[in-house]
């Protein structure tokens, strides 16, 4: 009965000192307009027009907040040129994969009877790599060690020029030419990453037999600012090396995510993994000829597949680099004249106009800018622009919040709790016989709280005795 009775006191006393802290508020508080809402000398119609003019700037300033934040949430990052050149010395040189167009010597299959078409066939790839080279762990995100041997590889380029460049000279055979991939003699090449996994079949550049080829190179490297971490894979549409465990390769491309999917779609329609796909699974038989049909239709109907669902998960490296040539070509000497390659000049004129190919590969710059992706509106951006919107319209800042936490929260709870702990005091103390004065109450005093705080017998500061 005695609680049912105290919780009316308590919420009317409670209600008293939040709006006496309200009044308070308007009259102490930095947010434009309010001061005049809560000043008392002025008309009613002013106060109504100051407190809608108040709530017209907090719906224009939600507005505008409403637009930054969506600006920031679909903006995450933002690409652009790389404020450092990347030097020559500090990539490597790129992987260099060359194949015949010839799919079958002639040679070994002339005494068989072959029933279908030329299909292309698995075929090998040999990586040779000089005598008393060591393999060095490099990915475009980390770059190469710091500890490097005298030779490794990948290695770097050693200077700009055709001089300082990658020459090869490629013998076709023609004779022993019997299934060719395209519709004529020649060489299929391809400028990659040291880390990718090359697809001629689709991607390769074509090297015409009897003409020299110089293919002027330069690379592009994108990279990421680290902050960009922070940010969630899907709105920064980039995934960083170790983000992201793929099953056969070391470090993650989209490449190689993309074919390790096509590698599981195939696995699970023919059986069987194309030589061209990761060995995802250690027992995984490699698809033989008996399988190219299979692997045909797959590919028609790869689009249209599971596969298509995983690539959509390979999102791009946020360190990539990749390579791109100029070519241009001029035919082989037809007549008997020195040349400066000694390795061509030792061939018959005829034979090398009708098999041969020479590539020479360089670098024409020493350095080359990139690209670099960082964060777009971050959230000191964003916090700035939300600060700048609400102090030009409402006189907003951080003060304010303290203000609004202390006037309206903490003042009516503190002065609750020290009404009620007062309240409890003199039931446990009691002194009969002692009254204590109780000033008179102006009409006109607006602080009200001072008596309702300290009930009577408890010891108090009055300003109101010290008046008069």
């Amino acid at each position: 009965m005695e609680a049912q009775q105290k919780q009316p006191k308590v919420r009317r006393f409670l209600w008293r000192s939040f709006k006496n802290s309200l009044v308070i508020f308007f009259k102490e508080t930095g947010l434009h307009g309010l001061k005049f809402v809560g000043d008392a000398a002025l008309t009613i119609w002013e106060r109504c027009f100051f407190l809608i003019a108040f709530v017209a700037a907090f719906i224009l300033t939600c507005q505008l907040i409403s637009n930054i934040y969506a600006k920031w949430n679909s903006t995450p990052v933002i690409i652009g040129i790389s404020p450092h050149a990347t030097s020559i010395l500090k990539v490597p040189f790129p992987a260099v994969t060359i194949c015949n167009m010839n799919q079958v010597q002639r040679s070994k299959v002339q005494h068989y009877k072959v029933k279908q078409n030329c299909l292309s066939s698995p075929s090998n790839l040999n990586l040779s790599v000089g005598v008393g080279f060591v393999p060095v762990a490099w990915n475009p995100e980390t770059g190469y060690p710091k500890d490097l041997p005298k030779l490794f590889y990948p290695t770097t380029a050693v200077g700009t020029g055709i001089t300082m460049g990658f020459t090869v000279v490629l013998d076709a055979q023609l004779n022993e030419y019997y299934c060719s991939s395209t519709n004529g003699p020649g060489f299929k090449l391809l400028f990659h990453n040291a880390i990718s996994t090359p697809n001629l079949k689709e991607d390769g550049i074509m090297l015409g037999i009897g003409y020299e080829t110089n293919f002027r190179l330069e690379f592009s490297i994108s990279e990421s600012h680290p902050n960009i971490r922070s940010i969630k894979r899907i709105d920064r549409q980039c995934v960083f090396n170790k983000e992201k465990v793929l099953l056969y390769h070391k470090d993650y491309t989209q490449k190689s995510c993309e074919d390790e999917c096509r590698a599981k779609f195939l696995y699970n329609l023919c059986g069987c993994i194309p030589h061209k796909y990761p060995h995802i699974y250690k027992y995984a038989r490699v698809c033989a000829v008996k399988d190219i049909f299979c692997e045909r239709r797959a590919e028609l109907e790869n689009y249209k597949s599971e596969a298509d669902k995983c690539r959509k998960l390979c999102l791009p490296s946020c360190f990539h680099l990749t390579y791109v040539a100029d070519a241009f070509y001029i035919p082989l000497a037809k007549h008997d004249f020195r040349i400066a390659n000694a390795k061509v000049a030792q061939l018959n004129k005829s034979y090398l106009l009708e098999n041969v190919a020479v590539m020479n590969l360089y670098y024409r710059e020493s350095a080359y800018y990139g690209t670099m992706k960082n964060v777009y509106f971050g959230l000191t951006e964003f916090l700035s622009n939300i600060g700048g919107v609400m102090g030009l319209f409402m006189g907003f800042s951080v003060i304010s919040l303290a203000e609004v936490f202390y006037f309206l929260m903490l003042k009516p709870i503190s002065e609750l709790l020290l009404w009620q702990r007062g309240r409890q005091q003199l039931r446990n103390d009691p002194q009969p016989g002692k009254q204590q004065a109780t000033p008179k109450k102006n009409k006109n005093e607006e602080i009200w709280y001072s008596s309702e705080l300290y009930p009577k017998g408890i010891a108090r500061k009055s300003t109101l005795a010290n008046k008069h």
